[in-house]
């Protein structure tokens, strides 16, 4: 099975902006265990794939675990944190969460 693409999978679950780019999004942090941990690509500067408006730096990162659910928008875990690296990323969600990470 390939890796998933967080980025691909952003961009297949646009979020509406009828009203306007929504304003980052809620981690969903069921904690399921391993998680695949990947930046997250800016289009326009400061939005992701999946029209969600975070600002600036684009220094955006997030866990998920890359399962069927993971392709629906109410489901699969997502944990988002900014850091400069993936190791500073990492260390970040292991503060506060119980789980560990796939070989990158």
């Amino acid at each position: 099975m390939p890796t998933p693409d967080i980025n691909k999978i952003l961009a297949a679950n646009k979020r509406s902006a009828q009203y306007g780019a929504p304003l980052g999004a809620m981690n969903r942090d069921k904690a399921d265990s391993p998680l695949y941990l990947q930046r997250v690509r800016f289009s326009d500067g400061c939005y992701a794939p999946d029209n969600t408006y975070w600002g600036m730096p684009a220094d955006l990162w997030c866990a998920f675990n890359g399962e069927d659910g993971q392709f629906a928008p109410a489901m699969g875990t997502r944990i988002y944190v900014r850091a400069k690296s993936r190791r500073e990323a990492a260390l970040s969600i292991l503060d506060d969460h119980d789980v560990t990470f796939r070989r990158a």
